[in-house]
């Protein structure tokens, strides 16, 4: 893995991976070589959902979900915690996500408690 914390999309690349079959393009599904198809592990790693990967990668739904498949990943799993990235965003994003709920959650108490006053 690229130890550079600045890495791009595009910059980062992992060991190399065997060579797959995608029938509906009849061309090998090299899911680390070629960009749409790493780009499709990567948003798929973060729970981005196949619409959208597919829109951003000029790919099918059938195409994402068959890379998907071939790479191990599971949108799902980011939503529930398991992903690879899931421990990193909780643990990176956590504080700043609470001080931030905390603040929006007193600023509506704040409204509500001013609109009671009006009654």
């Amino acid at each position: 893995m690229n130890s550079n914390p600045n890495w791009t999309l595009a910059q980062w690349r992992g060991p190399a991976a065997p060579d797959t079959w995608d029938r509906e393009k009849n061309h090998v599904v090299a899911l680390l070589a070629k960009q749409e198809d790493f780009d499709c592990l990567m948003l798929a790693s973060l729970g981005i959902g196949a619409n959208a990967i597919a829109s951003y990668t000029g790919l099918t739904r059938a195409q994402v979900y068959y890379r998907l498949e071939k790479g191990g990943v599971k949108i799902r799993d980011y939503r529930e915690g398991r992903g690879p990235f899931a421990g990193m965003v909780f643990q990176g994003l956590a504080r700043r996500a609470a001080k931030q709920l905390t603040i929006q959650v007193r600023t509506l108490e704040n409204g509500r408690a001013d609109t009671n006053h009006r009654d």
